[in-house]
């Protein structure tokens, strides 16, 4: 490269190199995220939020609102998949899945204070 040229990072790419994320790397795998996992990954292979000049400035406010939002959903329903559902990614602004119907059903106040409390 010359000084001064662009450079572009894909970053769907980064986030399907097998060489980080393993000969499965297209897989969706939740277990990638345990802390373990994120600490024994390089440190840049995950950049959801983008980088440098054009990152998401808003990128803490969006975390901390999905925890919280999320929580709130999972203290009061339960989500239900078809089992039978297969990943089929979409890809727009962002990676989706195509197809997904989550199916809620409202949890009782009995339920709710029987539910185990992670943390």
């Amino acid at each position: 490269m010359n000084k001064g040229a662009w450079a572009l990072v894909l970053i769907m790419m980064l986030h399907r190199d097998p060489a980080v994320w393993g000969e499965h790397a297209e897989d969706f795998d939740p277990d990638r995220f345990e802390p373990k996992a994120v600490r024994g990954r390089p440190p840049h292979a995950f950049k959801p939020f983008g980088t440098g000049a054009r990152a998401c400035i808003g990128r803490q406010f969006a975390l901390h609102e999905a925890t919280l939002v999320l929580g709130l959903l999972l203290r009061r329903y339960d989500f239900r998949a078809d089992p039978d559902y297969r990943l089929r990614v979409s890809e727009r602004l962002t990676l989706m899945p195509s197809g997904l119907a989550l199916h809620l059903a409202r949890r009782s106040p009995a339920t709710r204070a029987a539910a185990p409390v992670s943390g």
